[in-house]
């Protein structure tokens, strides 16, 4: 399936946050037809699956490591903590 590699590059550039074209390129598919398979093939759409990835990181950070809020939302791509805690609430 041409969404495996897609997976894989998002599970490791979450906190990055990379651009529909970038990830769509990793299946060989234009960003329009991408997005529309992978909505198809996971139920929501590569930029919830990427903010889902960033909020189960910040969840482990949260509940393991010693970190303040601000680090852990900036660790998993955000650029505002207001932005960070009003998605991670």
């Amino acid at each position: 399936m041409r969404l495996l590699p897609t997976l894989k590059f998002m599970q490791q550039e979450f906190s990055r946050n990379p651009p529909l074209d970038e990830i769509a390129k990793k299946a060989h598919l234009s960003p329009f037809h991408f997005h529309r398979m992978f909505r198809l093939a996971t139920s929501m759409t590569p930029a919830r699956f990427l903010a889902a990835l960033r909020m189960a990181q910040a969840r482990r950070l949260l509940l393991h490591s010693g970190l303040t809020v601000a680090a852990i939302g900036s660790r998993v791509g955000y650029t505002s903590i207001g932005t960070f805690t009003t998605q991670f609430t």
